[in-house]
């Protein structure tokens, strides 16, 4: 529109000859300068817009950038989970697999309960398998449908694709209110992903050797806190104004907008507590 709107400036004063220019300066200079003052700002907005969208392009293209390789480190990891969690049952699918091989290479009969027990044990380790799978996908769909789903059964199943050891880590639900919400599973597993792996990073980081991890989930809230020393009153400023440098809070971010959501952090005693909870309630409360 601006632009149209110069052309149009321009268009007409070229059709105006010396006389007609030298009247309209000498009857009205100051609306002449005016103008040209108008034209110029014009001009100059016009120009610092374009660069605008230039840099704001810039921006998304780095952003998505930086997604895409923290979704790669991510696959990486987990496929090595996927691995790791695969282990024992492969191994014990093989070892019936042996079992029975030696038995027929040997003649060794074969009863029929034999068979029933085999048959059950694989049946188990396979289903297993297929359950991290099917979660190990769940995490990744991003183009599934919205439904509704329970918080607490995102976090449990976060935690078995993390593969989480029981001896370094306590993870604790408190589920005060069975909260459901309409979203994507994906997405609330992508926040507790976020959360927990930060956890550990910080534990590693600072030196602490086990990790406690406690969630409530109440009506309208859910407020995750760990023990793994907090961070510093600068960083509780930049994540709030969305300065921080990590991907990950930013994506939590992203995702509890979506839903009409805020995330709020402060240190506690030991670690750092974050609140989240629904925007509208909040601004009405």
């Amino acid at each position: 529109m601006i632009r149209n709107f110069i052309f149009l400036i321009f268009f007409s004063v070229t059709y105006l000859d010396a006389s007609d220019i030298s009247s309209l300066v000498s009857n009205n200079p100051i609306q002449i300068l005016s103008l040209i003052v108008f034209v110029f700002l014009l001009i100059l907005i016009l120009r610092l817009k374009n660069e605008l969208k230039k840099e704001s392009n810039k921006n998304i293209e780095y952003q998505k950038m930086l997604l895409q390789k923290n979704k790669q480190i991510e696959l990486g990891k987990q496929v090595a989970n996927i691995s790791h969690q695969w282990r024992d049952s492969l191994s014990i699918i093989n070892s019936i697999n042996i079992e029975l091989q030696t038995k027929l290479e040997y003649k060794i009969p074969i009863n029929e309960e034999d068979i029933k027990i085999f048959t059950k044990d694989i049946e188990s380790k396979v289903s297993f398998m297929s359950d991290t799978m099917n979660m190990f996908l769940e995490f990744y769909k991003d183009k599934s449908d919205y439904e509704e789903i329970y918080i607490k059964d995102t976090i449990e199943s976060i935690i078995k694709i993390l593969d989480i050891d029981d001896e370094k880590i306590s993870i604790v639900i408190n589920d005060n209110f069975s909260l459901r919400l309409v979203s994507k599973k994906s997405y609330w597993m992508n926040i507790w992903f976020c959360f927990i792996t930060n956890s550990l990073n910080a534990a590693q980081k600072e030196g602490v050797e086990f990790v406690k991890i406690e969630i409530f989930i109440n009506k309208n809230e859910i407020i995750y806190n760990d023990n793994c020393k907090g961070i510093t009153k600068e960083t509780q400023e930049k994540i709030k104004n969305d300065e921080h440098d990590g991907l990950g809070l930013k994506i939590i971010k992203d995702i509890l907008l979506k839903h009409e959501w805020c995330m709020f952090c402060s240190n506690k005693d030991d670690g750092i507590s974050f609140k989240l909870s629904d925007l509208e309630l909040r601004e009405n409360g």
